[in-house]
């Protein structure tokens, strides 16, 4: 298959054997995957308070030998027919256009993203004016609901375009095998799917509602008004040079990736109303995770988002519980975080810097807003330290670092980084010395505990190599000298480095060293796979430390996370993470924390303003 990017005025291509999947947005919360064999290949819209898959899949005449990333779009096809999909902005609609009628195979599975029921699934077909109309109705069945009878919920999909477009009804089920499922371990990786209809025309749209008015209504407005909202969706991915100022990126495949980046994160923000927010990842991340959002946000900030990342802050900031921590998803989960709200704490950090390095603080914040938002920091930190430490040290349970897979409870490394971070902020924005006296005697405390002049433990009485130490320099690197921190560098090096251009997770020479990613059965999660926001925030902090020793690292990491954005998984987008053997994407497709810190990356290599 051929690969495209269409990307700031220029195309970079390159031939891949196998397929490949793209993923569209539609910032209310939508999304689509295309191309993978997943029961997460289709179409999602969020629709009231719920997230619905709907479209299964939409199958081409033509074979797919060309992949294009236009960043608003997506074309497929052959070099002699291509047609665009793309997902309007802030509306339940999907949009096909092709230069000439063609014709596509339409498969429908609605259903809640994790909902694997089979019965009790109705589909209809009918005509209202010139668009067709399929109605869903999922109804409780007795043996797969506990008895419980009667409708669950109901949608609409409505079909629209112009006077080329055609319906040919089918009205049959059909069964789907997901190799990429089966392979990864995930569940049931059979299923049979409705095919309504073969759709055929230029401009085909598809409208999603809770009603039949609400369908046709989105259908009908984007049919109308489709020159429009192509202009629209444009003019919204294209490039605005202003916001690329603080960076120069000489190397084209590294700006195209960039500029992927960027626009992946961008996807993955939600703007609706009064709610702003960032999806951890998709297809299956499609959540709000505190930490992963709060991590993220630097990228948004670099990328000219200000006042996005101040929304999510404050928003943040309103969930504090009573023990000083913020919660690890929404909707709830029953795990806790230990690092989100230190997370949060060092973006506020980063805020106030991309401020100050603008002149402009003083435009977002009066004394009043700072001694406001210090005081409601602090006690959330004064929370933390009262009901999660041992000592002076900062303690997390089992499962509450964002090494989840593994039982890594106790005194860790980077969650002291993040309690010194925290300590740090409350000093810059009160001016009270007691908690610059804090950090002092924490990071001592850190010292004697951690340090023995050549490691840095990843847990106290626990001497299990991880590359959790890089984020704590990345976070305090206030806590070594530079000299310290390239002999801890080098000790971690050389038994987490991955020829190819990455981080294991665990030592390479520990029995527990899952050298392949096992899919959903989370063996290899934290014990073996490399992780590409780990990646590129060591490169950051390799290339702070010693820019020259550590260069063949710093490009082997650059060169790896550039290639999985461009050419491999979701094109344009940066995975979750690899198996520690051979690069791969592997795991959530397009993650937001990849993202965003392949973004720093190339600020901190190529930014005016890299410390």
């Amino acid at each position: 298959m051929k690969i495209r990017h269409h990307v700031a005025g220029k195309e970079i291509q390159q031939e891949k054997e196998g397929s490949r999947s793209f993923i569209l947005t539609n910032k209310r919360g939508g999304f689509a995957l295309f191309g993978a064999s997943s029961r997460y290949n289709g179409a999602f819209f969020a629709v009231k308070d719920r997230v619905l898959k709907v479209i299964e899949d939409i199958i081409p005449e033509t074979e797919t030998a060309i992949l294009e990333n236009h960043l608003w779009c997506v074309r497929r096809g052959t070099e002699e027919r291509k047609h665009r999909i793309f997902m309007p902005l802030h509306t339940n609609a999907m949009v096909i256009e092709s230069p000439v009628p063609e014709r596509f195979e339409l498969h429908l599975d609605v259903r809640e993203p994790y909902d694997s029921r089979s019965w009790g699934r109705n589909y209809s077909l009918g005509k209202e004016g010139d668009a067709t109309v399929i109605t869903f109705r999922k109804d409780y069945t007795p043996h797969e609901d506990g008895g419980r009878e009667g409708e669950e919920y109901s949608l609409f999909l409505a079909i629209a375009g112009d006077d080329s477009l055609h319906v040919d009804v089918t009205d049959k089920w059909i069964e789907k095998e997901y190799l990429l499922d089966k392979e990864r371990g995930s569940g049931s990786f059979t299923r049979h799917v409705y095919h309504p209809a073969t759709v055929t025309g230029r401009c085909i749209v598809f409208g999603i509602g809770a009603t039949k008015d609400e369908a046709l209504q989105e259908a009908g407005k984007v049919s109308r008004h489709i020159d429009n909202i192509r202009a629209i969706q444009q003019s919204y991915c294209r490039a605005d040079e202003s916001r690329y100022k603080d960076v120069s990126i000489p190397e084209q495949q590294q700006m195209a990736a960039y500029r992927c980046a960027g626009a992946s994160l961008d996807s993955l923000t939600i703007r609706s109303g009064e709610h702003h927010a960032l999806y951890a990842g998709l297809p299956w991340f499609f959540q709000i995770w505190g930490r992963d959002e709060a991590i993220s946000l630097r990228g948004l900030m670099l990328s000219g988002d200000i006042h996005l990342a101040r929304h999510v802050l404050e928003r943040q900031l309103k969930t504090v519980n009573k023990i000083g921590r913020l919660p690890n998803r929404i909707p709830e989960s029953p795990i806790g975080s230990a690092d989100a709200f230190g997370w949060h704490a060092k973006r506020w950090m980063d805020l106030f810097h991309e401020l100050a390095r603008n002149k402009n603080v003083h435009e977002h914040f009066d004394r009043k807003d700072i001694t406001k938002l210090a005081n409601r920091l602090r006690i959330a930190t004064e929370l933390d330290i009262a009901t999660n430490s041992y000592d002076v040290l900062a303690m997390s349970l089992a499962q509450e670092t964002w090494m989840d897979s593994i039982p890594r409870d106790g005194l860790c490394i980077e969650i002291q980084a993040l309690r010194l971070v925290m300590l740090q902020l409350l000093y810059k924005l009160s001016g009270d010395e007691k908690y610059l006296s804090r950090e002092k005697r924490m990071r001592e405390h850190v010292l004697d505990s951690f340090w023995n002049g050549k490691r840095l433990l990843d847990r106290v009485n626990d001497e299990t190599v991880r590359p959790n130490l890089f984020l704590a320099c990345y976070l305090y690197k206030e806590l070594l000298s530079g000299d310290s921190w390239e002999k801890a560098f080098d000790h971690a090096l050389g038994r987490l480095w991955l020829s190819w251009g990455g981080l294991a997770t665990i030592d390479m020479g520990d029995q527990r060293y899952q050298p392949r990613h096992t899919g959903e059965r989370d063996t290899s999660y934290h014990n073996g796979d490399s992780w590409f926001w780990i990646n590129n925030l060591a490169a950051i902090v390799l290339h702070r430390i010693n820019r020259e020793k550590y260069r063949d690292k710093i490009e082997a990491i650059i060169r790896a996370s550039t290639d999985e954005i461009l050419w491999s998984g979701a094109i344009g987008h940066h995975a979750e993470l690899s198996s520690a053997e051979a690069m791969r994407s592997e795991g959530c497709l397009a993650q937001a924390w990849s993202a965003a810190s392949y973004i720093e990356l190339m600020h901190e290599i190529n930014g005016k303003d890299n410390g």
